[in-house]
């Protein structure tokens, strides 16, 4: 039996400026939370096509649950990545941040819009499609105006939004008063996203501007960064918080954490019961915490199917409307009358190969060439 390390007291060191930081597991987090949102969107969707959706079992959150813990695993991942970049240099490049980020995201994502634009002319709005070039996808979302197969956009805005602030946080040079600023920040837009759900309720305020802030979900990144924190601060107990980290990276508590999610997604699933965003990021934020501290942690998600798909996520995550449209017209055109079993196995086998293929290309032909570039803006870090 493996024996039980503590990571706060015996703590990896900080890599040096020279050494690319990268974490296998998250590939698997992306994974799987990629794959939660392609189920998700099958079963959404298999109405349009007069398909009747799975027996017994509600599907349609996964998506929420999936997007939600990419939006923790961003925030984290960011966060951690510019504190060691300040640690290393003593400041943080904020240029050489965005590039990095434009590099990355805007590549596939201008490319998505444009084929949105092709197949739905002026998206029967024009103003949606503008809205998503000035990387506001989440407010055309929330007011109907993005084309379906398009429509995952929606969060690679609210991601850009995030970006706007949270590296700026880090101006704040005390990690302890950084600590509580995000606290303070994931409080306050609870506090105010209910009193929105208040008055929306009364009449009070149109539900456009309560959706806006249910669906931007910077409390779920801010809880990322809050977990980067206790995870960048594990050796140094600049927090004083270190009865906190240790409790963290018990594997009581990992277990505890792992099985409370996996039966809470069941439960969603099985009973139908709404998602708590807040509880779920705080799982979510557990784990990604531990997964990445791989000496004490009790998983591993270091596998190749998973590794590849996690690298290629970003793709599957952009793109898998369109394989998933095409198989359902399919399916209900030419095999309405066959047993549903088949059908399912139809759908759901040739959506994820085609969205495998589709995501493959993506990565080998377009974002590939841009993160070489990105390298170029790179300070030790592999984000």
């Amino acid at each position: 039996m493996q024996t039980s390390i503590d990571p706060v007291a015996q703590a990896v060191p900080k890599s040096p400026p020279t050494k690319k930081i990268f974490f296998p597991n998250l590939d698997g987090v992306r994974a799987i939370a990629a794959t939660m949102v392609v189920v998700s969107h099958i079963e959404l969707h298999k109405i349009l096509f007069g398909i009747n959706r799975l027996e017994s079992a509600n599907f349609l959150d996964l998506g929420k649950i999936g997007v939600c813990i990419f939006f923790v695993l961003s925030g984290f991942l960011i966060t951690y990545l510019l504190l060691e970049e300040r640690e290393a240099f003593r400041k943080i490049n904020y240029k050489d941040f965005y590039i990095r980020r434009v590099l990355r995201i805007w590549p596939l994502y201008f490319l998505v819009l444009l084929v949105g634009l092709f197949i739905y002319p002026g998206f029967d709005n024009p103003t949606g499609f503008w809205l998503s070039v000035f990387f506001l996808p989440n407010v055309a979302f929330i007011l109907k105006l993005l084309p379906t197969a398009i429509d995952p956009v929606w969060s690679i805005g609210v991601e850009e939004q995030f970006y706007v602030f949270q590296p700026h946080l880090l101006r704040i040079k005390k990690l302890k008063t950084l600590f509580w600023v995000i606290l303070i920040g994931i409080i306050s837009l609870m506090v105010i996203r209910a009193g929105l759900g208040y008055l929306k309720n009364t009449g009070q305020v149109a539900p456009e501007w309560w959706e806006f802030l249910f669906k931007s979900r910077f409390d779920s990144m801010l809880m990322g960064a809050l977990f980067a924190l206790l995870f960048f601060d594990r050796s140094t107990h600049t927090l004083r918080l270190e009865k906190v980290q240790r409790l963290l990276f018990r594997k009581e508590v990992q277990a505890i954490t792992l099985i409370g999610m996996v039966s809470y997604v069941l439960v969603i699933i099985f009973k139908s019961i709404s998602v708590n965003y807040i509880v779920l990021s705080i799982m979510a934020g557990i784990i990604i915490t531990n997964i990445c501290e791989t000496k004490s942690s009790i998983l591993s998600l270091q596998t190749k199917p998973l590794a590849q798909l996690g690298k290629i996520s970003y793709g599957i995550y952009l793109m898998h409307k369109f394989p998933i449209m095409l198989t359902l017209f399919i399916a209900s055109k030419y095999l309405q009358a066959t047993n549903s079993i088949l059908v399912n196995l139809f759908i759901y086998g040739v959506t994820f190969g085609l969205t495998y293929v589709l995501a493959s290309l993506s990565y080998s032909y377009l974002e590939s060439y841009f993160l070489k570039l990105k390298k170029r803006f790179g300070h030790f870090t592999k984000d």
